[in-house]
């Protein structure tokens, strides 16, 4: 499964953690 925690805490997504920060430049982009 495929899980998304936003605020502050680690994304989980497609079996690798991202820091909110860069999911913060993906939805940017």
């Amino acid at each position: 499964m495929e899980k998304v925690f936003v605020g502050g805490e680690l994304i989980y997504d497609q079996g690798r953690f991202l820091k909110t920060e860069e999911i913060e430049r993906l939805l940017n982009d």
